[in-house]
């Protein structure tokens, strides 16, 4: 079953087992997740539920609300900005990420980081699993995963760098430039 972004979808089960799978063309945030009870009077589903004995629903299902009740949700989700952090597991990177949690709840944050010497993701313990925030690893020499990054962020704010000169010394070909 294919989804486009930002449009509901809903399904019956006629039969005593199914399996349900879904392909995700974008990296999960529960904070997006969000959905509208099946039964809601304001939208007209009309369910051809007559002739079987049980329905069954998740937890999950059961305690979505009616559209009118979700609507300012989904408003909210819709127009937040991401920004995509780069190297945000080191010093400086994760005390941004923790500001701009705490101070603007309204950002989806993005964080790519290596996690080479100077990354920890101790760093942000506090911070991972807030609704709006993703850590993904992986380099910034990627291109394409910085391109599909960059293309799914209003902002990118760059912390990633390589800051021991002594690396030069003792491995004088290392490298962590990048050149797009």
């Amino acid at each position: 079953m294919y989804i486009p972004p930002c449009f509901a979808h809903g399904f019956l089960v006629l039969s005593d087992h199914a399996e349900f799978a879904y392909k995700c063309t974008d990296f999960y945030n529960g904070h997006d997740e969000s959905g509208i009870i099946w039964n809601d009077p304001d939208i007209g589903i009309n369910w051809p539920t007559d002739s079987i004995d049980e329905l069954i629903f998740s937890e999950k299902d059961e305690k979505w609300q009616k559209l009118v009740e979700s609507q300012i949700k989904y408003q909210e989700v819709i127009f937040m900005s991401t920004i995509l952090i780069t190297g945000g597991a080191g010093f400086i990177g994760s005390n941004f990420i923790k500001y701009m949690l705490d101070k603007y709840s309204d950002y989806n944050i993005i964080n790519l980081d290596a996690l080479t010497y100077c990354g920890n993701l101790e760093n942000l313990k506090d911070v991972e699993n807030i609704d709006n925030y993703n850590f993904i690893k992986g380099n910034i020499r990627d291109k394409p995963l910085v391109n599909d990054l960059v293309s799914k962020s209003d902002y990118v704010i760059n912390f990633a760098a390589e800051s021991h000169v002594d690396r030069s010394i003792t491995d004088p070909k290392y490298s962590s430039n990048l050149m797009y």
